[in-house]
């Protein structure tokens, strides 16, 4: 029941393989501001961080989209969809190489 409870604790604060990362995205694009906003602020970076060929750039700003769309009150969905990262989300899917961003990618589709 512990277990579970702390599982349940990492999933509510976006805990996943890939927080390790959020260290070299806050290195890669700055300080990344953490409210939805801020993080609205951020999309340029994301969507070319997504779009480009570094793969650890690509998990870090999945996992941004991914926290962007766990936000509980007004999800900005369409503004991910009109940036048109989805594709590459599913793309992302495909990639045996890298099963966080394969797991990243999941999540932010779902």
């Amino acid at each position: 029941a512990k277990k579970e409870e702390q599982r349940s604790k990492r999933r509510q604060q976006g805990g996943g393989p890939s927080d390790a990362m959020q260290m070299s995205t806050t290195n890669t694009f700055g300080s990344m501001n953490t409210s939805a906003a801020g993080k609205m602020e951020n999309l340029p970076q994301m969507i070319a961080g997504v779009m480009g060929d570094n793969s650890d750039v690509q998990t870090e700003c999945t996992t941004q989209f991914r926290r962007l769309l766990s936000i509980e009150k007004n999800p900005p969905i369409q503004e991910v969809i009109d940036s048109n990262v989805v594709p590459r989300f599913v793309e992302f899917l495909s990639r045996d190489d890298n099963p966080a961003l394969q797991f990243e990618a999941a999540w932010a589709l779902t």
